[in-house]
């Protein structure tokens, strides 16, 4: 079942069905015990009387029953979701339900500290809370994509999420990653993500990746271009972006890549591995030693020139540890939305969308 907004004011909403042709289909949408609203068939529009739009400032969700079948059982199936409009455009920068938002984000990694990988609802339920009373209205789900109990938490809190994909595509970042296997699964694991995902009202957006390497090699631009029209075959609702470190770009282009010699030896034996390039942990406490040689190097026009044709792929520029650009690519690229994917700490308060 798929819920999406045709039009948070009035609210009407669009309920896609997968079900085999000619089978009776019944939705219903519910506000608590209050019935809003009926439609018929596999694909019903269904207007919402009363119903408010879903946002950080008022996280409205409703209940969508739909029940497919008249005779014996019929099956059922019910799913929480929230009505708004997500939109970004050059000059006007993020609008949700027609209202500007100004993103204060969190790069929230997958694991709960001493309670491990695994997700618990109370503990999401908790962060996500921490977050919010902290003051920040976003969440970054670095670098997988986000447990449905975050973004259940999410959803109920009111806290925009972006959904990251992975930390890496084929090159690897150490010698036991993700990365050796990406070609072969990440056409499963984008429909995987956005069939998943879809009718979370705090997804805003999909990132496809972190710091990537692989857009500098030969081939990567046609990768980035087969992967970007993989997620709008997918959801065309949302925006898509990535988390893009500029410097790290520079650096492969320029033969000098960060994560050279990660790869693991195919003719290794058991605990064996090749000698590895910096980790990702180790660069970003490099990054936050060394901010301004890492800002010359965002800053350079050599930068500008490796970034730019995946930029232009993208609906909004993601940049990593880029803060000295926005103004600059303000004026050079004025058709471009940009936001602070990765920021220092001494900026992280102020990003947002331009």
């Amino acid at each position: 079942m798929r819920i999406q907004t045709v039009s948070a004011k009035p609210a009407r909403v669009r309920v896609r069905v997968d079900v085999p042709a000619g089978t009776d289909v019944h939705v219903e949408v519910f506000d608590g015990d209050t019935l809003l609203g009926t439609g018929s068939g596999a694909s019903p529009v269904i207007e919402l009387g009363g119903a408010e739009p879903w946002s950080d400032e008022r996280p409205n969700l409703y209940l969508c029953r739909v029940t497919c079948g008249r005779d014996g059982a019929p099956d059922q199936a019910e799913v929480r979701f929230g009505i708004r409009d997500v939109s970004v455009l050059p000059g006007e920068g993020l609008r949700v339900n027609g209202r500007e938002v100004l993103l204060r984000g969190d790069c929230v990694h997958q694991d709960l500290g001493v309670l491990g990988s695994a997700a618990f609802d109370d503990a999401e339920y908790r962060r996500v809370e921490l977050i919010k009373k902290a003051g920040y209205n976003a969440i970054r789900s670095a670098h997988n994509p986000a447990n449905r109990a975050l973004l259940d938490a999410c959803d109920e809190l009111g806290v925009y999420v972006l959904d990251e994909a992975w930390d890496m595509w084929f090159q690897h970042k150490s010698g036991h990653d993700y990365a050796g296997s990406w070609r072969g699964g990440w056409r499963k694991d984008i429909d995987a993500m956005v069939s998943r995902d879809f009718n979370h009202p705090c997804v805003i957006g999909y990132s496809i990746g972190n710091e990537l390497s692989e857009l500098v090699m030969q081939g990567g631009m046609e990768v980035a271009r087969e992967v970007v029209e993989r997620v709008r075959r997918d959801d065309s609702s949302r925006f898509v972006t990535c988390g893009f470190n500029l410097v790290i770009a520079a650096m492969s282009k320029s033969g000098h890549g960060l994560y050279d010699g990660a790869e693991k030896d195919q003719g290794e034996t058991e605990g064996q591995t090749r000698p590895q390039g910096m980790s990702s942990t180790a660069f970003n406490m490099l990054q936050n030693l060394s901010s301004k040689g890492t800002d010359m190097v965002a800053r350079s026009r050599y930068a500008d020139k490796v970034s730019s044709p995946f930029f232009d792929l993208l609906d909004v520029a993601g940049y990593n540890y880029g803060t000295s650009r926005y103004e600059k690519d303000a004026r050079l690229h004025p058709k471009r939305v940009i936001m602070g994917t990765k920021t220092p700490r001494e900026t992280s308060t102020a990003t947002g969308s331009s």
